[in-house]
């Protein structure tokens, strides 16, 4: 009989060792990638309060071992370094994206998520850590195979298809609520 009670007292300790010492490095590498994130979004913060006139600089994604996939840690934003800001005004792809998207409060919700994904930006690239890349106004993944993805209008229609197609969900500034900064 004391030998199953010694056994049992052993599998307990050695459970709480595992336990213990996964949480000891899980606890730090969390910590770690959310530090990373809330960099990445304030200096998107920073960057969108400079207006679009001014070029976005490019941000590479942390070299950081990741134990879990952090989609919101993708990092948005990146300019084609040849980037030049479009002929369109912004003032025009906002009236484009108004015009597009005809109940009231979808245009706003469209309109928060371009100026989340690009600043209206139609020469806005991001390539993802999958190796898609994102492109245009309303970042339309290449998996799309979308031609002239960096034309205003070309771009925000392929956007109108998908959110009648998919809602709001192929845009993770909407999963991860990104876009109520732009409301």
């Amino acid at each position: 009989m004391r030998f199953w009670v010694k056994v049992r007292l052993a599998v307990i300790i050695i459970l709480s060792i595992t336990i213990g010492a996964s949480y000891a490095i899980a606890i730090p590498k969390y910590l770690e990638l959310k530090n990373i994130e809330e960099n990445v979004w304030n200096e998107h913060l920073q960057r969108q309060s400079n207006g679009i006139g001014e070029s976005v600089k490019e941000i590479a994604p942390p070299k950081t071992e990741s134990f879990v996939p952090i989609e919101s840690a993708e990092v948005h934003y990146v300019a084609s370094r040849e980037a030049e800001l479009n002929s369109l005004p912004s003032t025009s792809i906002e009236e484009l994206i108004k015009k597009t998207w005809n109940n009231e409060e979808e245009a706003k919700i469209a309109l928060a998520i371009a100026k989340a994904e690009s600043r209206l930006n139609p020469k806005v690239t991001n390539t993802n850590r999958n190796g898609t890349i994102d492109c245009g106004i309303f970042q339309i993944n290449s998996i799309h195979k979308l031609e002239n993805c960096q034309d205003p209008k070309t771009n925000i229609h392929y956007a109108f298809g998908l959110f009648q197609r998919h809602g709001w969900q192929p845009w993770s500034v909407w999963k991860n609520k990104k876009y109520l900064v732009f409301l």
